[in-house]
């Protein structure tokens, strides 16, 4: 019974997911959201029940649309199964607080949409910046982790060390970058922001190394680096539990 409740959880997280990625490939193209029926991007065909299974369809299909065979983007199963592992997570970590994990869970649903965002366009919108410092304000009314004065001297610092970037490496980072930097550094603090910036800007160079050898990308076609940050943000800020948790299991 745990084991399926657990499951669960994970599956409402990749559907939540799911949606997320819909929403964020929908609203820059001014298209309506929940009024009309899924279709393929390439074909248009009208997708049933069976095409709309997160993870399941796209495994069971072979990450391909099965009535033009075109291949789909695998971001379509990496953000559903992140958002499962989220999911599960936060659960695992917060079921003992209602309040706690419902805000962390839409705090994690902000960022998941933000994810699926840059990837797509390379862009952070304002009223996803608003949210997130809202949430993490939030949370530091609610259960503070670090002083009022290291919350905003994080903030400062960090942004700071991201508008002196963006003058040493020309449109290195974009301003939605600086804003989710600061936001991070706020809910952080200095230290630990210093580490999700070194975490994100590593894999985003092996990101960008991997791509160049594989599949020809070049330095003029750019990376989003959002996604970077928002999962170097959650192995900072979950890792230790998730790790004690293991290690606890065994």
């Amino acid at each position: 019974m745990e084991t399926f409740f657990l499951f669960y959880i994970f599956y409402f997280g990749a559907c939540i997911a799911s949606f997320l990625y819909l929403v964020a490939m929908r609203l820059p193209r001014q298209e309506k959201i929940g009024c009309s029926r899924s279709h393929c991007d390439h074909c248009q065909t009208e997708l049933t029940l069976l095409d709309l299974f997160p993870i399941f369809s796209f495994l069971i299909h072979k990450g391909a649309c099965r009535y033009c065979a075109v291949p789909l983007s695998p971001m379509y199963l990496w953000i559903e199964c992140t958002g499962g592992f989220i999911f599960l997570s936060i659960f695992l970590h917060y079921n003992d607080d209602p309040f706690l994990f419902m805000i962390y869970g839409l705090l994690y649903i902000v960022l998941l949409l933000m994810t699926a965002f840059d990837y797509l366009y390379f862009i952070l919108p304002d009223w996803l910046q608003a949210l997130l410092f809202f949430l993490f304000f939030t949370l530091h009314l609610y259960s503070p982790t670090l002083s009022w004065k290291n919350a905003f001297f994080g903030l400062s610092i960090i942004f700071s060390i991201g508008i002196l970037a963006s003058f040493i490496i020309s449109d290195g980072i974009g301003g939605g970058d600086l804003k989710l930097m600061a936001s991070l550094g706020f809910a952080m603090g200095l230290k630990n922001a210093s580490f999700i910036l070194f975490l994100s800007s590593g894999l985003g160079i092996c990101f960008f190394g991997w791509q160049s050898l594989f599949h020809n990308r070049n330095l003029k076609q750019g990376i989003p680096f959002g996604p970077f940050l928002i999962f170097s943000f959650f192995l900072i800020n979950e890792g230790p539990f998730l790790f004690a948790f293991l290690l606890n299991r065994k």
